[in-house]
């Protein structure tokens, strides 16, 4: 009995989050593919014209979804310098690292070893600066 109330409620709080969360948290269980529109109508138990629909109703567009998760996955595995860009590009969903790369430098302007690079020089640099508004304004909330 408690099992099926546990069941029932975990329903409830699964459909009353938004779409775009749901699809997100399947995305993320979803590693080394990216599901289709039609795996992700499956999962959550509808058809893909009702979850296009749906999608549409949100002002979403599930491409969209996917870039962006992908986006975003990709700035944290990459800034986190564990695992390599073969590791990061199976764990994405991409067919091959070379799609991985197009992708990125696509998203950014840049090659992964360029933002890379950049995020290094920006994290390594002192600040040179000793007084100034950003300053004062940290003084200020100190105090």
């Amino acid at each position: 009995m408690l099992d099926v109330q546990c069941a029932n409620l975990l329903a409830e709080l699964t459909n009353s989050r938004p779409l775009a969360e749901r699809l997100e948290d399947l995305m993320q269980v979803s590693v080394g593919t990216m599901p289709s529109l039609d795996e992700m109508a499956a999962k959550l138990g509808t058809s893909r014209r009702s979850l296009q629909r749906e999608l549409s109703n949100a002002g979403l567009n599930y491409q969209l979804l996917v870039k962006q998760f992908r986006m975003r996955h990709a700035f944290s595995l990459l800034g986190e310098n564990r695992s390599n860009i073969k590791t990061i590009a199976f764990i994405l969903g991409f067919r091959d690292v070379g799609s991985f790369r197009r992708a990125f430098q696509d998203w950014t302007g840049q090659s992964i070893g360029e933002w890379q690079a950049s995020r290094a020089e920006v994290a390594s640099c002192p600040r040179t600066r000793e007084s100034g508004p950003e300053r004062e304004e940290l003084v200020l909330q100190v105090t």
